[in-house]
């Protein structure tokens, strides 16, 4: 859970969730010991389950943790299977009916909740936040619904906030988390730019008890899951038995490990719901197909926010608003202790893909694009790599830094570059071009250009194939 991400495994977790979210390490969790110990998978009978089959286990062995996999076009189930474990301890493998922590796939839970009060009368998504926390201190802003759910409010990320480890193990309410970061300075004024946070979505959790009189989990579980028959999602409890709930790990020096706890009544409504792969396509479908929410409130929902300066901010309510291959793609990661996941629809192909994996540093992004692009008949290429002249490459060494502070700290090893994060270990990076560079098994990649104002090079985060997401570092040393 943690934006303020430190060494080793939390590393990747800045590159593939830089986008949006993070709840970023992980507790324990509990798996049940009368499961079969094998996978109990779809048959791989036609060439693209073979292919997505194949693809899959090369990148997750059957010893380490894994990954559940659905992919489905409308209600048929294309490819659903589990790879790797989902308890090492007890040498349980993943099968696709475990449940998994999904960290910030809960926001769209989340923002299809307000939605909901919304077309009951209960609030409007422009009202101030002033309404539902009149002491709230708003620097003489005037901060919305919109820009809790569209991550434009300015408000700061507790998760940032140096304090933080001091109570991520308390069970506390959503008033109290709120009270840990309301005094904090804002980032920017409202609506001036995107900037992930989870203190939103916080708050809007905090709306929904306050206007239902129910716990937030309470209001989920009767109006959504329960509805839906979401037999296998909730919000989580390290107290609760779950059957079949997943284990997950963090890479600790020595290899892998049980990932720090979290308590779960502090992401609330911006991280803590598990579930599985079969659910989230329920949830999905049921979305989509206006079920949850009006086409009205779903449209208002995955439509960019327009930032104060007229640009897109390619992120809706609690969706991203992206491409893949050419088709628009409604999308999103999440993070929490423990576990990577994402998911992703394609509206024109109706194809839908969600990976949830119980390590916190791999790229669920990588997996479940490349397996898109695959279904539609539209692969992405294989990179070429090629050597890059040393003069060119000693040109882009140096520390860089963006405007919402990620450090990179670029070098050359063995004739090639490596790039550390906010500290972390180096990590290699492969050369596609004389001033482009990927990590390994990932969409991303860092591009070297001529800088607008100065003689040096500006370095731009990418974290999917498309270049959507672009995020300038300026050299600092």
């Amino acid at each position: 859970m943690r934006n303020k991400l430190i060494v080793g495994a939390a590393l990747i977790v800045i590159f593939i969730g830089v986008l949006y979210q993070k709840f970023g390490e992980q507790g324990e969790a509990v798996v049940s010991a009368e499961m079969a110990q094998d996978v109990q998978s779809s048959a791989v009978g036609s060439e693209l389950e073979q292919e997505i089959s194949a693809f899959l286990t090369e990148l997750y062995p059957d010893d380490e943790p894994g990954i559940s996999v659905i992919l489905a076009k409308g209600d048929e189930i294309l490819y659903k299977n589990g790879h790797g474990m989902a308890n090492l301890e007890h040498n349980i493998s993943i099968s696709p009916e475990m449940v998994f922590r999904l960290g910030s796939l809960t926001k769209q839970m989340t923002t299809a909740s307000i939605m909901m009060l919304a077309e009951e009368g209960l609030l409007q998504v422009d009202d101030p936040i002033t309404q539902y926390f009149s002491n709230y201190p708003t620097h003489g802003y005037t901060i919305t619904l919109r820009h809790l759910m569209t991550h434009t409010s300015g408000i700061i990320d507790f998760l940032a906030i140096e304090e933080f480890p001091e109570i991520e193990k308390e069970d506390i309410t959503a008033m109290d988390v709120i009270d840990f970061f309301k005094n904090q300075p804002m980032n920017f004024a409202p609506g001036e730019a995107y900037s992930y946070t989870n203190s939103g979505y916080v708050m809007l959790g905090a709306i929904i008890e306050q206007l239902t009189g129910q716990s937030y989990e309470d209001f989920v579980q009767e109006r959504i899951f329960t509805p839906l028959g979401m037999d296998n999602t909730y919000h989580g409890s390290f107290k609760r038995i779950i059957p079949n709930r997943v284990t997950g790990y963090a890479m600790g020096p020595n290899g892998y490990e049980n990932s720090s706890y979290l308590s779960m009544t502090i992401p609330g409504a911006a991280g803590a719901i598990i579930s599985t792969v079969d659910d989230l396509h329920t949830w999905n479908t049921a979305l989509f197909a206006g079920d949850v929410v009006s086409m009205e409130s779903l449209e208002e929902m995955t439509t960019p926010f327009i930032l104060n300066n007229g640009e897109l901010s390619n992120y809706g309510f609690g969706l991203a608003i992206q491409s893949l291959r050419g088709q628009p793609m409604i999308s999103h990661t999440g993070g929490i202790n423990g576990f990577i996941t994402y998911a992703a629809y394609l509206p024109e192909s109706d194809m839908y893909v969600a990976v949830l994996g119980n390590t916190g540093y791999q790229s669920r992004v990588y997996e479940a694009n490349t397996i898109l692009a695959m279904a539609i008949g539209d692969p992405y290429p294989a990179l070429q790599s090629q050597a890059v002249d040393s003069d060119v490459l000693n040109r882009y060494t140096g520390k860089y830094q963006t405007e919402r502070g990620i450090h990179f700290d670029v070098s050359v090893v063995d004739e090639g570059l490596s790039v550390s994060i906010n500290g972390g270990p180096a990590l290699d990076l492969v050369a596609v071009s004389d001033n482009v560079f990927y990590l390994d098994k990932s969409f991303t990649h860092l591009s070297f250009v001529e800088s607008a104002d100065t003689d040096n090079v500006d370095l731009v985060l990418y974290t999917n194939a498309e270049e959507s997401d672009g995020q300038v570092a300026r050299l600092i040393e």
